[in-house]
């Protein structure tokens, strides 16, 4: 959402966006092992206290991106709820 426009304008945008693309849908089957595989990584995210920087495209949406590529320039903890 652009800081200039209101909800109703971005979800108005947002349906021209789709409607102009070549959109299909497709089926996925339910696989019980890969939402267990999927909570099995989310356990293991939960109890993981060191996170690997993995620069990407996507740091630009990232709510840490000055944090984390200051290289510990900027000295501030991130409390946990």
């Amino acid at each position: 959402m652009k800081k200039t426009e209101d909800t109703y304008r971005f979800r108005k945008r947002l349906q021209e966006t789709l409607e102009s693309k070549n959109l299909q849908l497709k089926k996925v089957e339910y696989d019980e092992n890969k939402v267990k595989e999927f909570f099995n990584e989310i356990k293991i995210l939960e109890q993981d206290e060191t996170y690997k920087k993995n620069e990407t495209r996507l740091c630009d949406w990232c709510d840490y991106k000055e944090y984390c590529q200051s290289n510990e320039k900027i000295d501030y903890m991130i409390k946990e709820n």
